[in-house]
């Protein structure tokens, strides 16, 4: 019996992409929910994977009351680098020549480093 639109194989591919999004570390589920603050006011804690891209998110965020939606809201949200990797990053983009000389140099650099201590006089 197919009870969407969407067909019958529909429900066995979702099922089969959370489970490889899982096992990728890519998706989880949180059985705490969210936490109530104040009336009206929530908050909901996501953790989020290393490796998540950067850009902007689109989160739709309902509201269930005896498992039935009765209101809903779409939000944004942003994935930024930060620390030495967002330097880094916009080092490379912004000023890319001097980024490369720099690259050059740290690897002759290493380079030198490694033959000098593995050298067999």
């Amino acid at each position: 019996m197919v009870v969407s639109s969407l067909g019958a194989d529909y429900y066995d591919w979702r099922r089969a992409v959370v489970r490889l999004k899982e096992k990728a570390g890519l998706y989880d589920e949180d059985g705490r929910g969210v936490r109530f603050v104040d009336q009206g006011l929530f908050r909901a804690e996501i953790a989020l994977p290393a490796g998540a891209p950067t850009g902007v998110y689109r989160a739709d965020i309902l509201l269930f009351q005896d498992g039935k939606p009765v209101s809903g809201r779409v939000r944004t949200l942003t994935v930024e680098k930060v620390g030495l990797e967002r330097t880094l990053y916009l080092w490379a983009h912004n000023r890319p020549w001097s980024y490369g000389l720099a690259s050059m140099a740290f690897a002759l650099a290493a380079g030198w480093a490694a033959s000098a201590a593995f050298r067999r006089d």
